[in-house]
């Protein structure tokens, strides 16, 4: 269905050169909540076929109004937005912070997510503990960094794991 309504506003977008968020395919979800972890925002707004743009909100309105800033942002950035319908390729984001943090983000992966030395995962400098839904099912992440590093991180608000590295290396 979700296909059907990003062909639909791509047939559309010929009517019009300028678009807004309301010119594009939308999904509307409810990311799912970490135990242990300050709550996020409650929605979430997204582009069908985009994976990099996203806007969050308390609300449904809320979040579509963080996703035309999202959008707003990056027609500053690259001059034109995309066609509504169309795929954006994704674009991977910098791993420069994660490389600093390198001893603490394998022990992490390991220790605190689960993962052996032989998974193949990817972690840049925008990574969220979200990403990672499932991987510990029923386990309360925060303690669990409690546990291993000695750290809480439980008022870290995004999960962001580069954020999580830094203070686990000013608390050790």
């Amino acid at each position: 269905m979700e296909q059907v309504k990003a062909i639909w506003k791509y047939w559309l977008s010929f009517r019009k050169r300028e678009w807004t968020v309301e010119d594009y395919p939308i999904r509307i979800s409810q990311p799912k909540q970490l135990s242990g972890i300050v709550s996020g925002p409650s929605y979430r707004a997204q582009v069908i076929n985009w994976w990099t743009l996203n806007g969050l909100g308390e609300t449904p309105e809320a979040a579509m109004a963080d996703l035309q800033r999202s959008l707003d942002s990056y027609q500053q950035r690259h001059g034109d937005l995309p066609r509504p319908g169309t795929k954006m390729p994704i674009t991977f984001a910098p791993t420069t912070g994660i490389e600093a943090h390198a001893v603490i983000a394998e022990r992490f992966l390991t220790e605190v997510l689960g993962f052996g030395p032989e998974d193949p995962v990817f972690i840049s400098d925008e990574s969220c503990l979200s990403d990672f839904e499932g991987v510990q099912e029923g386990v309360d992440l925060a303690q669990k960094v409690q546990a291993v590093f000695g750290v809480d991180i439980s008022d870290i608000p995004d999960g962001n794991l580069l954020h999580i590295f830094e203070r686990i290396e000013q608390g050790c």
